[in-house]
């Protein structure tokens, strides 16, 4: 792997840094850039053979299998690798039949309907959540009113009781007194 990383990928980025590269070199370090995890330099490296060879339905075969390969290990990022590999997929079949072209758009049509339906099944777990929130916020809103509401009024309760105590008190103080000033 360090061999492959030190000797063999600096020299195909050096073919592959002319203003055409071959197809082959692309495709060479391309798989080397895949190998090594390095995934975006992959990408990269396909658009940029794809715009100086526009016509290799080659280099659109192996970039419609590179992103089928991103869609499956990056599923939150469907909808931004579908809606790349759609134009590609047309391109490449506009220049000639391919069967694996083909095959790599009937498999991303089955993935967008997949997608939409994961979409749709996500929203609507979203609204069910959202509503049993909801639900839940005002049982619990309604606990706290209802407690709210009880302690009040054994606050006033006890505030009625401490008033006549108080007023008892008053009453046996000037009783008191009374008695003293006799």
């Amino acid at each position: 792997r360090t061999f492959i990383e030190k000797q063999v990928v600096p020299k195909l980025e050096e073919a592959t840094a002319v203003a055409r590269p071959t197809v082959a070199k692309i495709i060479d370090l391309a798989a080397l850039y895949r190998e090594l995890g390095r995934d975006d330099d992959a990408l990269a490296l396909y658009r940029r053979g794809l715009d100086a060879n526009r016509r290799s339905i080659e280099l659109h075969e192996q970039l419609a299998s590179f992103l089928f390969h991103q869609l499956q290990a990056a599923p939150p990022h469907a909808d931004r690798l579908l809606s790349a590999l759609e134009p590609l997929l047309a391109q490449g079949l506009a220049l000639q039949k391919s069967e694996q072209l083909e095959a790599e758009r009937t498999r991303a049509e089955d993935e967008a309907r997949r997608e939409e339906e994961r979409q749709r099944a996500a929203a609507a777990v979203d609204a069910e959540v959202a509503k049993a929130v909801a639900r839940r916020e005002k049982e619990l809103k309604h606990q706290v009113d209802t407690q709210r509401r009880a302690l009040s009024e054994e606050h006033d309760a006890a505030m009625s009781e401490l008033r006549a105590a108080h007023k008892e008190a008053d009453k046996l103080a000037k009783v008191s007194q009374e008695e003293h000033t006799e």
